[in-house]
């Protein structure tokens, strides 16, 4: 009789799988056959005998059991093309279990039974606010595949010049916010996988907490780690979300039988080694708010972790611990912030320095949003080159202030911000005079003198990133 199958694992590499095929089972052998998958080509075929097979067990479509061939028996899986093919296929194959097997097929039952009594609501509830927000930026006119940084500022992205100034509902709109569909996807994908299962072991109101306060914690870490950064994404509450799952699984208090926390705990542990060393290894991945948010949900999972088996309901069973958890979680974010945004690591003039090197930067960033909106308006020739030298010249103006502010600060002999002080002053004065340059070259319609001056501001805009380098190093 024969049975389609989906995908077949060959001991004893649980790695090495074929493609669509077909398990036949006779009298005296099981054959399994197909195609490989990927580049490896042709057809491969398993055959067993039937004494050899124990342990036959069916969740779903997938059929594991053992083979007994080997010194130490070996895990077969497969996925047969319904749950009714399954358990036909288990009917017709040796129902010979040993007393471990036996124990752990009825302890992951009692596992899935009390899963299954569990709702998860904030799970879908987070994720369709997360695509309804990027729905909302797209409608306004977003770039859905690449929206720019000044698109992201305007909606709420963490950028620490704007963050640490006072607007510190940026840590909480930051948390709901993408860098284009890609990032949406991706994160939205981690998050319904991870997150249903999370939210039914720690409840719903547990779990919210645990997300928020992980993803909190994310964007301090990225304020921490890279202030002058724009970060945006629920990556660090969906690491947090892991980390709560992980600590679940490691804490003694839950009794998870060994083998089902082995198994997360083993599958979480890859997760988060893959995703951090990626991370390290590709610019643009913010890091920070990964380790930030694990850590964070690491440590209240750990706390807010309670026995799987309770009778009652998460919800009933974990109010208290959960109170305690909102005493300890807000004042210890109030408590980052505070020490970010008003008790830095500098002291004195250093100190105000750093402040107004912030509010500085701000004024960059606005400065740099009216130049791309100039620069587009000159592209489209909706604005003509008198409009444009005015707008320029005023733009030289508005420089040459912030350039003002800076070099009004004072520091201490021997300060070693003081290099960030006088390239900070450079940079500024040098992108004045080039708009005052732009501005005079429109108006004596010079296109060569526009070009150069075009050039000094590319120029300046590298400086930028320069500055950014070293303040992130002294910061």
């Amino acid at each position: 009789m024969g049975f389609p199958i989906r995908y077949l694992a060959r001991p004893p590499n649980p790695w090495h799988l074929v493609g669509r095929g077909e398990l036949s089972v006779s009298d005296t052998q099981v054959l399994l056959s197909g195609h490989k998958r990927l580049f490896l080509g042709g057809r491969q075929q398993l055959s067993v005998p039937r004494e050899q097979l124990i342990n036959v067990a069916a969740e779903g479509k997938l059929v594991r059991c053992e083979l007994t061939a080997s010194a130490s028996p070996q895990t077969l899986k497969f996925l047969a093309h319904s749950a009714q093919d399954a358990q036909a296929i288990v009917a017709l194959l040796p129902q010979t279990v040993t007393a471990q097997f036996r124990l752990q097929q009825s302890e992951r039952q009692a596992y899935q039974d009390s899963l299954r009594t569990r709702r998860a609501l904030v799970t879908p509830t987070l994720i369709a606010l997360n695509v309804l927000v990027f729905i909302a930026m797209v409608a306004t006119g977003m770039s859905p595949l690449a929206p720019g940084s000044g698109e992201l500022l305007r909606w709420g992205s963490n950028f620490g010049p704007f963050t640490l100034d006072g607007q510190w509902w940026r840590l909480f709109t930051s948390m709901f916010l993408h860098f284009g569909l890609a990032h949406l996807a991706f994160n939205m994908l981690g998050l319904w996988s991870l997150g249903k299962l999370t939210e039914r072991l720690f409840g719903s109101a547990a779990f919210l907490f645990i997300y928020l306060f992980a993803g909190l914690c994310g964007s301090l870490g990225s304020l921490l780690w890279h202030p002058l950064i724009n970060s945006a994404g629920a990556s660090g509450a969906i690491f947090g979300v892991l980390g709560a799952l992980l600590a679940f699984m490691i804490n003694p208090r839950t009794r998870i039988p060994a083998h089902i926390a082995a198994a997360q705990r083993n599958s979480a542990l890859i997760f988060i080694a893959y995703n951090l060393f990626n991370g390290f290894a590709h610019a643009g991945i913010d890091n920070a708010a990964h380790i930030g948010g694990l850590l964070a949900g690491i440590g209240m999972g750990w706390f807010l972790a309670l026995p799987l088996e309770r009778q009652e309901s998460p919800q009933a069973a974990a109010p208290r611990r959960l109170a305690l958890a909102l005493l300890i979680g807000i004042p210890l974010l109030a408590g980052v912030w505070g020490w970010l945004a008003y008790a830095p690591r500098l002291n004195g003039a250093e100190r105000g320095f750093r402040r107004q090197f912030l509010a500085v930067m701000r004024g960059v960033t606005t400065l740099e949003l009216d130049w791309q909106y100039l620069v587009q308006q000159a592209h489209d020739r909706k604005m003509g080159d008198a409009e444009l030298a005015g707008s320029f010249a005023e733009q030289q103006t508005r420089w040459k202030d912030l350039a003002g502010q800076t070099s009004l600060i004072t520091l201490p002999a021997g300060s070693k911000l003081e290099p960030l002080r006088q390239s900070l002053n450079s940079w500024l004065s040098d992108q004045s005079e080039a708009m005052g340059e732009l501005a005079a070259g429109l108006r004596a319609s010079d296109k060569s003198r526009v070009e150069l001056a075009v050039m000094d501001v590319k120029k300046n805009q590298e400086k930028e990133l320069q500055i950014a380098a070293m303040s992130r190093e002294l910061n």
